[in-house]
């Protein structure tokens, strides 16, 4: 990125995670179909699911990076305490549980990736610079991966050095959902 935009961090390593809720907007719709109630609820709901997220980041001593709608972005520097932060995020997230709102049960699922081991740059863009936007090989590969992996499941990327030829796998582990489906990805990292 040039003029327009300052540099602010850069980090090689560490571990970069998107967490994203599923179903989010056709819950967004029939809550807001309710009225004010159906919108304090969901307030309640994106609440204690960014809260979950929140908490778990800080105590495994990572940062959080960006809210995006319904996406949760997080650094770690130290990637093995971000890769156990990761897990007990979608754990904190499958104990939310079903809630009731009207007759209706409504549910928050999500799914996440993660990608250690490569570059990443936090930017602030814009005419004001009051935008930040995350660039790298790591929120690239991470947003490839996402499109792969479904409510309650997580893949971990494990990159290499950018003088090594070849690139990560993803592994995929099944932390809290009964229903984890396993794909084999039609994309090379």
């Amino acid at each position: 990125m040039t003029g327009g935009a300052d540099r602010l961090w850069r980090a090689e390593g560490g571990l970069l995670c998107l967490v994203d809720v599923t179903g989010f907007t056709p819950l967004t719709e029939e809550l807001t179909k309710l009225g004010p109630e159906g919108n304090e609820h969901l307030t309640g709901l994106l609440n204690a699911f960014f809260g979950a997220l929140t908490e778990e980041v800080a105590s495994g001593g990572g940062h959080t990076l960006q809210f995006g709608g319904d996406a949760y972005w997080a650094y770690f520097q130290n990637a093995d305490a971000g890769e156990r932060a990761c897990r007990r995020m979608l754990r904190r997230v499958a104990g939310l549980g079903e809630q009731m709102f009207g007759k209706r049960r409504y549910r928050l699922e999500a799914d996440l990736v993660a990608a250690s081991g490569m570059e990443l740059e936090l930017w602030r863009v814009g005419p004001d610079r009051c935008h930040l936007v995350l660039t790298g090989d790591a929120v690239v590969k991470v947003s490839r991966a996402e499109r792969l992996v479904g409510p309650g499941e997580y893949a971990f990327l494990h990159g290499r050095r950018r003088t090594e030829p070849g690139c990560a796998q993803p592994r995929r582990f099944s932390p809290c959902s009964r229903r984890l489906r396993r794909r084999t990805p039609s994309t090379r990292w």
